[in-house]
């Protein structure tokens, strides 16, 4: 899902004939490198990207097109020898590098369905001082079915990652960790994307609740802590939710919603294992005159003595500026183009006149 970032993805640039490897592009406009619009889906393939939605909801199992937008903002070209590695990933709030998205982890429940994977890697070509280029669209030739995942519920990402073959082992500057927020919010060479997937076959399940998804891809045992910040119609994080959030422990309807207090300091002790995962109901009962909104929830690891913002999610209801509507929380699925509908309007007025 889209938001306020504008930074667009960065490419590795040229000084004096090198590329400087360790002076990344800090990505300083935000703290949820997740919403970055750099990057965006569509299907099928179609005009240009000034001209595409923010991003749409596309169906499982039908070809997609990705787009994304590349930007030199130095006064050297850039080589032409660079790679744009493109993943995908299974959403949650907790996810790592390497793992999900170079392949290889799986659904904790479902041992067939992959957390993540490779899409393409595609050359980049030579960009101009202070240039920029929109590359053809990437095409995603299957994307998965979320009804096949413990958690259907259609949220995954996308991350593109910019590497210069040969120049060091992975071709990335610092920091490079496990922590991805941390690498995306250091490095202008990555850019990371919250999407919807919706199921083959049929349309995405109606629930009253967003569902977070807590994860942990670390080697030790975390201490976690879920955050809450409230988004209105134009866009902007309001300082205190309008409205009182509880967490629902689902799967266990008998035990009692969980308050939020402070939605802003949140609330912890959600302990995970390397490789666990939980899930949450989250009930946001805003006004009755707010219809539209986001909820953006962040999830922390508390483990260490200084708190380390390891992720998140952010969920849409409405029409919020800079997001798209979130399919699974309005109870509708595609629509048929207004231009049918046109055709039966005019067929049936051209049988009314013959008559």
């Amino acid at each position: 899902m889209s938001a306020t970032l504008t930074k667009p993805l960065l490419v590795p640039h040229n000084g004096q004939g090198t590329i400087r490897l360790y002076t990344p592009d800090a990505d300083t406009t935000s703290a949820q490198p997740w919403e970055n619009p750099a990057i965006r889906i569509v299907q099928p393939s179609q005009g240009v990207l000034s001209a595409l939605p923010t991003s749409e909801m596309v169906a499982a199992g039908k070809p997609a097109a990705i787009y994304l937008q590349v930007q030199n903002t130095h006064r050297f070209p850039t080589l032409g020898t660079e790679l744009l590695n493109l993943y995908w990933g299974k959403a949650s709030s907790g996810l790592s590098w390497p793992a999900p998205w170079t392949g290889g982890v799986f659904d904790p429940a479902l041992p067939a369905s992959p957390m993540g994977g490779l899409i393409a890697s595609v050359p980049l070509p030579v960009i101009a001082a202070n240039g920029a280029v929109v590359l053809p669209p990437i095409p995603w030739a299957n994307p998965p079915d979320p009804t096949q995942y413990s958690v259907a519920d259609g949220h995954f990402c996308l991350l593109a990652r910019i590497v210069s073959p040969g120049l060091e082992t992975d071709g990335m500057s610092v920091p490079e960790g496990p922590n991805l927020v941390a690498n995306v919010l250091a490095n202008g060479r990555i850019a990371w994307r919250n999407i919807h997937l919706l199921p083959i076959g049929g349309l995405p399940v109606d629930d009253p609740s967003f569902h977070i998804v807590l994860s942990h891809y670390g080697p030790a045992t975390a201490d976690l802590r879920l955050t809450f910040t409230a988004i209105n119609a134009n866009g902007e994080a309001l300082a205190t939710p309008p409205g009182p959030i509880n967490l629902l422990r689902l799967g266990n309807r008998d035990l009692p919603p969980i308050p939020v207090a402070n939605p802003t300091q949140g609330i912890g002790g959600f302990g995970l294992a390397p490789g666990g995962q939980m899930v949450l109901g989250i009930d946001y009962a805003a006004p009755e005159d707010e219809p539209d909104f986001a909820l953006r929830v962040c999830q922390y690891d508390d483990t260490g003595t200084v708190p380390v913002l390891v992720g998140g999610q952010t969920f849409v209801r409405g029409r919020v500026k800079g997001f798209h509507a979130e399919p699974a929380l309005r109870g509708y699925g595609p629509q048929p183009e207004w231009w049918w509908l046109l055709a039966v309007v005019l067929a049936l007025f051209a049988i009314a006149t013959l008559m």
